[in-house]
């Protein structure tokens, strides 16, 4: 049996791939990724019971932002303004959009639309991108409209010191120090509750969510120093990956990202399967039906404003059914599900309606600015 195993290993590492990725290159792909992510995600929030495992595209989006900062921060080392450069190229791309949406939320929306009262009471975690912890610490608010921003804060804890990491290590270096860093995120996260926390701790820890940051910028690295080593894992590791992760989903029963099987095991797993989808990403010959998916001007167009339409969705999402849900029932026969579909309508409307001020208004005028940095 074990002979057959590995030869069935062997017969997936013999399959030739071909890393055509230039360092430093636009990879157009990689909007239809975002697209395909937000898209499931919105999904996710809109029907929950449905696209209840949307969660991973969550992972897919920290493999692609570590592979895509750590490149930046390699490619930029020993310049200078290496770190100001960097960060000030971040604080015109999130900090607008964000900002202003956080100011609308703090200060505009009246209680009667969205009971606002625990995210101002403790809004200065979210000024200063700790809401992730907040979480951590207290669990998620009985008000859902900004659960979804513990991400946002992952990043931009990310931003913040990975510069210091890339700038510290050789290439060799940095690579154990993300193999390291690996290992201690599946550690933390499998104790951390041990420690006092509470749940969701396990989804929004920052140093127990690293596993697909570290795994991009392993990705990063080779695709710069050794590209035949990518070359010849990528496709078994995704094949491999992604059956374990099947059977993961399959033994827990569920797919809920709270289950203690996903927690404990199957966020690791399936940020080894979109690192190696990444990775395939990066050769022109691989995946060629799922680049037309990727490549579909629609999911191209909704990674262009993933970013606006990830913060807009969910509280727009609450305010809708927080004053809908209930009144529209009685109209539609006393149906919830057709009041549900009629709030989902209203708050796609209102998030792409949202989403194009906020985008032309405020994140393409920042973003331009990056020029003169």
């Amino acid at each position: 049996m074990l002979g057959a195993i590995g030869n069935k290993v062997r017969g997936l590492t013999a399959r030739q791939i071909t890393l055509t990725y230039k360092p430093g290159s636009f990879v157009k792909e990689f909007d239809g990724w975002r697209g395909l992510g937000i898209f499931f995600v919105m999904l996710a929030h809109y029907f929950p019971s449905l696209f209840i495992g949307s969660w991973i595209f969550m992972e897919m989006f920290f493999v692609m932002s570590g592979f895509l900062i750590t490149g930046i921060l390699i490619d930029a080392k020993g310049k200078s303004g290496y770190y100001t450069k960097f960060m000030g190229r971040r604080i015109v791309r999130v900090f607008p959009v964000y900002y202003v949406f956080l100011a609308i939320m703090m200060f505009l929306i009246p209680s009667s639309w969205l009971d606002m009262s625990y995210y101002r009471e403790h809004q200065a975690w979210f000024w200063l991108y700790g809401q992730n912890w907040l979480y951590a610490m207290e669990g998620w608010p009985a008000v859902k409209g900004m659960h979804h921003l513990w991400s946002l804060a992952i990043e931009e804890q990310f931003y913040i010191v990975w510069p210091l990491v890339v700038l510290a290590f050789s290439n060799k270096g940095l690579i154990r120090f993300c193999l390291a860093l690996f290992v201690f995120s599946l550690i933390f996260r499998n104790t951390g509750m041990d420690m006092g926390f509470v749940m969701p701790f396990p989804y929004v820890a920052t140093l127990g969510r690293m596993e697909g940051l570290v795994l991009g910028a392993i990705i990063a690295v080779l695709a710069r120093t050794d590209r035949a080593f990518l070359e010849k894992w990528a496709f078994p590791v995704t094949v491999i990956s992604g059956a374990v992760m099947i059977m993961l989903f399959v033994f827990a029963g569920t797919m809920m990202f709270q289950d203690p099987v996903h927690y404990m095991f199957n966020y690791t797993v399936v940020d080894i399967f979109f690192a190696g989808m990444i990775t395939m990403t990066l050769c022109d010959g691989q995946l060629k039906n799922f680049r037309k998916i990727l490549n579909h001007p629609v999911f191209v167009r909704l990674g262009v404003l993933s970013y606006c339409l990830y913060i807009t969705h969910y509280p727009i999402q609450n305010i809708v059914e927080y004053n809908f849900l209930e009144k529209l029932q009685a109209p539609l026969g006393g149906s919830y599900s057709a009041a549900k579909l009629a709030c989902v309508g209203i708050s796609v409307v209102l998030t792409f309606a949202v989403t194009y001020i906020f985008h032309k208004l405020i994140e393409l005028p920042f973003w331009k600015l990056r020029r003169y940095i």
